[in-house]
């Protein structure tokens, strides 16, 4: 049988782990919610790229704004989920992100007879607005896109 100070020293420490565990608790409610919250990174690039046709809003070359030619002013781009583009004078081709702000283009129907690969650095995309920059004769060319709405 136990005496009465060993039953004492097994009461204490019951209640100091009890009580240590009970401090734990606001700790572990919060670890469980803040880990069991599904996180939303937002529709991908490439879902914000396609099913938009992209319209020609505005032009720069080295930073510099152009005013749009009536040509520029309907201009416009689509680019298909199976890895298809067009745009509205007449090239098509397919496309390839290479990582979350790369977009690289190959042109199928270039004038030049071959199939041409066009490098753009994606700026910004948002479901309305797309601007891709590229370097073209060692001048950076900065397209602007809207989702035509």
């Amino acid at each position: 049988m136990m005496s009465f100070w060993q039953q004492l020293y097994y009461f204490v420490i019951y209640v100091k782990k009890k009580y240590c565990i009970m401090k734990l608790y606001p700790l572990l409610l919060f670890c469980f919610i803040f880990f069991s919250c599904k996180k939303s990174d937002g529709p991908s690039v490439e879902s914000l790229l396609t099913g938009t046709n992209w319209h020609l809003t505005a032009y720069a070359e080295n930073q510099v704004s152009k005013s749009l030619t009536v040509a520029q002013k309907h201009f416009t781009k689509s680019y298909t989920s199976n890895k298809n583009f067009r745009s509205s004078d007449g090239f098509v081709g397919t496309w390839q992100l290479n990582s979350s702000s790369e977009l690289v283009e190959t042109y199928a129907n270039f004038p030049s007879g071959g199939s041409v690969i066009q490098s753009n650095s994606i700026v910004t995309i948002t479901s309305k607005s797309l601007i891709l920059q590229y370097t073209s004769n060692g001048v950076q060319i900065t397209t602007t896109y809207s989702d035509g709405n």
